[in-house]
């Protein structure tokens, strides 16, 4: 009776529908100072699945690249609906689907690689279930790990259990279960028993040569990125406190094992600028900004390290108009490149704003009184 009542059947409405008061995402020409962020995470699911369709269709062979959901989805945050809760500190790491995240970063060749492999397991399964000669404790075997694959896939479309170390390592073992009751079960025989081909073994041993060559390289790779992990936790907690010193040659150690990590060229540039050291803030912020292009807070701080070298330059009275000049575009420049993904960013219109009043007081000492008005 409790799939009768009303509870229930609102909240199966509720996985596709809008609550009254997210409809605001229905309406992709509000302006960001016009909304507030939704109240509810289904809803926030809903966007995101939407919007990742329009990113999909954009690059739907090859995708974006493993873990560039993130990075690309601020281009088409307001593709199909309006989505609020994109800014600093609330962009989604994960599209909270798998089945879409695989699409939108390795394309429909990554997800028909996938889907090969899905299938291929219930394959499996169904020889095994449907076969007259395999034993009934191989057949309820066969089912239950059937039912935890699909468990699984139901899961996948609501979180993201793909990026997760234990959901995964139960997946494989889930295939290797069925695969191996698969290969033990009557089902499985040679075609007309005739001799499979095989190499000799000397042949063979040449052959893995490449795969225990991979295999060393993935493990010294994996063994880099585990001690920089480490190194960036330390250089956090001492960014933290303040203790810049220590933030900077640690930074520098990751990079020398990971250089393409742009958190660790963010809070190297973050502590350069701390310390007054404006070209190299300057310098991987960019190479930071390379790597992630649309993130929001890396985009306010390089805007501000440039108002920050710019006022130690208007401070000490300089009067190279040109280099004034050209720190006054930088900012403008990296400050409306946050604006074209979150027009309501206070913090660098408050910079702005500075900028704008040290420019009038700059043209009000040269006598232009207009361009300063």
């Amino acid at each position: 009776d409790g799939f009768k009542t009303e509870d229930f059947k609102n909240r199966i409405n509720s996985i596709f529908n809008f609550p009254e008061n997210d409809k605001k995402a229905l309406n992709t020409e509000l302006k960001d100072t016009q909304i507030t962020p939704v109240s509810d995470s289904t809803t926030i699911r809903l966007i995101a699945w939407r919007n990742t369709i329009e990113m999909i269709k954009e690059k739907p062979l090859i995708g974006y690249g493993i873990n560039n959901w993130q990075i690309h989805y601020a281009d088409f945050r307001r593709a199909y609906y309006n989505d609020p809760t994109y800014q600093p500190g609330l962009i989604l790491a994960q599209v909270h689907n798998d089945f879409l995240q695989i699409t939108a970063e390795l394309g429909l060749i990554g997800f028909a690689l996938f889907a090969w492999f899905a299938i291929g397991l219930f394959v499996f399964f169904f020889k095994i279930f449907l076969s007259k000669t395999d034993p009934i404790e191989s057949k309820l075997k066969a089912l239950s790990i059937s039912i935890c694959l699909i468990g699984f896939g139901f899961a996948c479309f609501f979180s993201f259990l793909m990026v997760k170390g234990t959901p995964t390592l139960l997946l494989f073992l889930y295939a290797a279960i069925l695969a191996s009751l698969f290969y033990q079960s009557d089902s499985y025989q040679p075609k007309n028993n005739k001799k499979s081909f095989s190499l000799p073994p000397f042949i063979s041993g040449i052959a893995l040569i490449p795969v225990f060559i991979i295999a060393i390289w993935v493990s010294v790779e994996e063994n880099k990125r585990a001690k920089a992990d480490q190194l960036f936790k330390t250089a956090n907690d001492n960014f933290t406190t303040q203790k810049f010193e220590a933030v900077i040659p640690a930074c520098l150690e990751i990079l020398e094992l990971t250089p393409n990590l742009n958190k660790t060229h963010f809070i190297l540039a973050n502590a350069y600028m701390s310390t007054n050291n404006f070209e190299g803030a300057i310098k991987h912020m960019e190479i930071g900004l390379k790597y992630y292009p649309n993130d929001l807070m890396a985009l306010f701080q390089i805007g501000t390290i440039y108002v920050r070298q710019l006022k130690s330059l208007l401070d000490s009275n300089s009067q190279n108009i040109k280099e004034i000049q050209r720190l006054e575009d930088q900012t403008v420049y990296w400050y409306n490149k946050a604006f074209k993904i979150r027009n309501d960013f206070s913090k660098a219109w408050n910079n702005l704003g500075f900028l704008h009043e040290r420019k009038a007081f700059r043209f009000k000492n040269q006598g232009n009184i207009e361009a300063a008005n």
